[in-house]
């Protein structure tokens, strides 16, 4: 996981197409600015050699570039993603977010002529305990969580000896995990889970996508938005605990996400 406290960018044009350039450094703005120069150095050399793209670095980790609102400690930092959501990234806790999935067009139909529809909640939960149980997973803890839009999974499983592991993909397709999600995870080396609304679910208008560093001319009506966004969202909660199975677990950063989102609270989910 790459988070960094000072940015630096820049647009250049080559051959009639813009590239933009954006660097990072968690010692200075000056160094920042230094890695800047360097990259688009290498990126023209690459250019000069005849070859199209730099090559490409099994290891790399996208570095997450968004304003860093909180530390919790080294391995669990607290960012404000595009819409102006805060999120939790973690290089220790081992989320997986699983999405309802509407009833398919045969069980819908049958509902209207009196067939029950599958519970998808409950399909998912008795899917989850089912897995648990099995020998793969004794004396790993599970925490599930209901989300607004679908289930949200906290392993007691180490994230950062096992995203980027044979197990990672098997695992999340065992659960249903969201695929885009897991990608993310994979390229940013830790797990992300929102901690606060979606703008839009709370009666919100969405602003431009935050993009950090702000610009100058942005931040006064990023303060106002934030207030605004900060009091509905005291309204709200982003998941609520509903069950466990396998070893109990907690730690600092699993309590911050349970206060932070509302987790035991009967507040509406948002």
């Amino acid at each position: 996981m790459k988070i960094y406290r000072f940015f630096a960018e820049k647009e250049i044009v080559i051959d009639g197409s813009t590239v933009r350039f954006k660097a990072g450094s968690e010692r200075s703005q000056d160094h920042a600015d230094e890695v800047l120069k360097a990259k688009e150095e290498k990126y023209r050399s690459f250019l000069q050699g005849g070859q199209e793209k730099v090559p490409p670095d099994d290891n790399y980790e996208v570095p997450i570039t968004e304003e860093l609102c909180e530390t919790l400690d080294d391995h669990n930092v607290v960012t404000r993603n595009r819409y102006g959501a805060e999120v939790l990234n973690s290089d220790e806790l081992l989320f997986l977010d699983i999405d309802y999935v509407p009833p398919r067009f045969g069980e819908w139909i049958g509902g209207l002529f009196g067939r029950p529809v599958p519970d998808v909640k409950a399909r998912i939960l008795r899917r989850i305990e089912e897995l648990s149980a099995q020998e793969e997973f004794a004396g790993i803890g599970f925490r599930v969580y209901e989300t607004c839009r679908g289930v949200r999974l906290l392993l007691s499983t180490n994230a950062k000896a096992f995203l980027r592991s044979p197990e990672m993909v098997p695992l999340f397709r065992k659960f249903g995990a969201d695929p885009l999600y897991r990608d993310l995870c994979i390229r940013q080396n830790c797990c992300r889970a929102r901690l606060t609304p979606k703008p839009a679910r709370i009666g919100m208008k969405t602003l431009l996508k935050f993009r950090f560093p702000y610009r100058e001319e942005e931040k006064d009506g990023i303060r106002a938005w934030l207030a605004e966004y900060e009091a509905k969202s005291k309204n709200f909660a982003v998941c609520r605990l509903t069950a466990r199975f396998g070893k109990r677990f907690t730690s600092p950063a699993v309590e911050y996400h349970d206060r932070i989102t509302g987790a035991e609270t009967r507040l509406p989910l948002a």
